[in-house]
């Protein structure tokens, strides 16, 4: 008999996340205090754009750090080569946090200097992409508040979606007190929602918590978390090996979520590393060397996994251990590219971490009542190729393209787009924007493109699960 589903069981340990192509390991967590609401995933970028808006006491440390940041790339040219080195090794001290202070190499003049600020910048974007894909943490003061408006405030610091829309109007206006000091983001959900009787699932890159429904919706045997994302156990059923009276088949129905804000790519797994076990039983995989590529698709962090196995018909057992390693191809470390007066600009390139975008050319159509069109067209190249740009390469057309006015007004492109190449690792794409009112002066083009393509690893443990007959 399968327990309720409010029996969450949590894994024993959140893996390291290796990098690639060159491994960096960040050992802190991101920790995000919910009482006081941190920036958005833009908010480097906004600094940058609206230093007047920041108050006085961040402008005054945002002034002295750029200062400093300043003083450091004037060193990479000194003659003596122990001051180079001293200068290097603060600018990476001060860590990802001085990104944005950091100027674009192809603007700096002396060839030396721009290798240095190069390589300054790719450690520190792999640093920041590599803690991109940690699950996110919570911190919240003791409080009581309405429910919805604690998932809007716990949504909006980590900059995860959470659809509330489907919460019944007396579950969103009840009060729960709560305390999280730096709690998982998964963990916080599920606690919220099997304290309200919700069901939490995932789609459109968005975390839905609706009421339960025990009939329409999959039962829960399990909830397990692997850093940033959410693994249920649905189901473990044993059931007939059609054609073989010798052995029946064992499957196990999994559900995986991400967190919102991750761009996961596909989750790639191998029958092999997928280990069930029964005491006194032998379970080996229906397909002993199979190996699985799931993509989840633009805007679906949810990903279902079915997976079957063979056991003897004699074999007598009611639960399980399941040990599972995966991975999951994620684009990580977002960066801001943008490239000033477009029109006049022709193939130039902009390098951030391990992408270089070239806007080819802009162009505007002529003016028709006040208004008029604009195509853009740019190339992206990737130094990692592989299966990511293979039968998956279409999240690359996703990346976020907009043009932005003097007054920081963002217009983004028009419905869809043009390509006209598609290699290993390498795409060019033409976007077009209409109703353009400004003159083309005034207008910027920004492409906001992941660094890095990571693997991040999966893995969890858990033990005594209960096998149902079919």
């Amino acid at each position: 008999m399968l327990p309720p589903p409010d029996d969450v069981r949590t894994c024993d340990r959140e893996p390291k996340v290796p990098l690639m192509p060159s491994p960096v390991l960040i050992t802190a967590s991101i920790l995000l205090v919910v009482a006081i609401v941190p920036p958005g995933p833009n908010a480097r970028t906004a600094a940058a754009d609206n230093r007047h808006a920041v108050s006085s006491p961040a402008a005054a440390r945002w002034a002295v750090r750029q200062r400093r940041v300043r003083q450091l790339i004037g060193q990479l040219d000194a003659d003596l080569r122990s001051v180079r080195v001293r200068a290097t090794r603060e600018l990476l001290r001060l860590g990802p946090e001085i990104l944005p202070d950091l100027p674009p190499p192809e603007l700096l003049p002396d060839a030396a200097v721009r290798q240095a600020v190069r390589r300054i910048r790719l450690k520190l974007e792999r640093q920041q992409a590599a803690a991109s894909v940690r699950s996110t943490r919570v911190t919240l003061r003791r409080q009581t508040r309405p429910l919805a408006e604690l998932l809007r405030i716990i949504g909006t610091a980590t900059r995860n979606r959470i659809d509330v829309s489907g919460l019944p109007a007396a579950t969103a206006r009840r009060r729960f007190t709560v305390e999280y000091d730096r709690k998982p983001f998964w963990e916080v959900i599920d606690d919220l929602a099997a304290r309200g009787k919700l069901h939490v699932a995932g789609d459109g890159g968005a975390v839905t918590l609706s009421a339960r429904n025990r009939t329409a919706e999959p039962r829960e045997v399990a909830v397990c978390y692997s850093g940033p994302f959410r693994i249920a156990v649905e189901c473990i059923e044993r059931k007939p090996l059609l054609g073989n009276r010798d052995h029946n088949k064992l499957r196990l129905r999994l559900s995986l979520l991400a967190e919102p804000r991750l761009r996961p790519l596909f989750l790639t797994i191998a029958a092999g590393n997928i280990k069930p076990t029964a005491a006194g039983t032998s379970i080996v995989p229906l397909v002993r060397d199979a190996r699985y590529e799931r993509p989840l698709g633009e805007g679906g962090k949810s990903a279902p996994l079915l997976l079957d196995f063979k056991i003897p018909a004699s074999a007598r057992f009611g639960e399980i251990d399941l040990g599972v390693r995966m991975s999951m191809t994620t684009a990580a470390g977002e960066e801001t590219i943008r490239f000033r007066q477009p029109t006049s600009a022709r193939d130039v390139a902009r390098r951030r971490g391990g992408v270089t975008v070239t806007l080819r050319d802009m162009t505007f159509g002529k003016k028709s009542r006040g208004e008029r069109s604009a195509r853009v067209r740019v190339a992206v190249s990737y130094d990692t190729g592989g299966p990511a740009f293979e039968s998956h390469r279409t999240w690359v057309f996703h990346n976020r393209v907009y043009l932005l006015t003097k007054d920081g007004r963002r217009i983004d492109h028009s419905p869809g787009l043009t390509t006209s190449l598609q290699a290993d690792g390498a795409v060019a794409v033409g976007y077009r924007f209409d109703h353009l009112k400004l003159p083309p002066a005034d207008y910027d083009f920004v492409y906001v493109a992941p660094t890095l393509i990571i693997d991040v690893p999966i893995e969890f443990t858990l033990k005594k699960l209960p096998v149902s007959h079919d």
